[in-house]
């Protein structure tokens, strides 16, 4: 998973930036999956009227969950790509 920048402008919309802030890496070679639907997923934000979604939303999509005992440290970590940043300064400490 990757993370970038982004600003909100002044009419209060999300600007993004191809600038990475973070990486959360983990490699689940040779771990086993177990199918799962993930949904219902919660929508956080708005509609082009400035109204909240109306609520939970479906995406049935294949997915695939992997227990965290099988994830150990050599596994997985946390790259800080931005240190100058804000985050990524918080990320560091």
């Amino acid at each position: 998973m990757s993370c970038k920048a982004a600003a909100i402008t002044p009419e209060g919309e999300i600007e993004r930036h191809p600038t990475g802030l973070f990486t959360l890496p983990a490699d689940l070679t040779g771990l086993s999956g177990t199918p799962v639907n993930n949904t219902p997923i919660t929508g956080y934000g708005t509609d082009e009227d400035g109204r909240p979604p109306a609520g939970p939303r479906n995406g049935y999509q294949p997915c695939l969950r992997y227990s965290p005992a099988g994830i150990t440290a050599d596994r997985a970590g946390l790259a800080v790509l931005a240190q100058a940043a804000e985050v990524g300064q918080e990320l560091t400490r």
